[in-house]
């Protein structure tokens, strides 16, 4: 896969723009941010998650949060060390949250978009990574 040209400032456009929004399950959960992130950086689908209430994120994601590195590694990411994240990286973090995987999405090598639904939408520093955090890479 191959990044789409000019996907540094169009992926730092689209992360400013999701920072306001509401929470809403397939559009502004930490998956659904994934998902379309990378369809910015790439220009086209790169995952499949297609679910709109809590429940059915659950079900979809319910093998996902027991092989999170599996599930992207299938779609043809690689892991990374976390020093060398850049713009564009998946960031698994350790732990769950309401039974539900932590997926963060970098915008840039020191900024990274995620969500919940207590806080929606929001970014977070690179330095504010949890210790086994994994990153992965898509195409190059």
């Amino acid at each position: 896969m191959t990044r789409v040209s000019g996907w540094r400032s169009q992926l730092l456009a689209w992360g400013e723009a999701q920072r306001y929004r509401k929470f809403a399950w397939g559009e502004t959960d930490c998956a659904s941010l994934v998902r379309e992130g990378l369809g910015v950086v790439f220009g086209h689908p790169v995952m499949v998650l297609n679910y709109a209430t809590r429940s059915e994120a659950k079900s979809t994601m319910r093998d996902i949060v027991k092989t999170a590195s599996s599930y992207l590694e299938q779609h043809g990411a690689s892991r990374i060390a976390v020093s060398e994240m850049q713009g564009g990286e998946v960031v698994v973090m350790p732990g769950l949250i309401n039974k539900m995987p932590r997926l963060a999405f970098a915008i840039d090598h020191d900024v990274l978009l995620t969500s919940t639904p207590h806080s929606g939408p929001v970014w977070m520093s690179k330095g504010d990574l949890a210790l086994h955090a994994l990153v992965y890479r898509f195409g190059r």
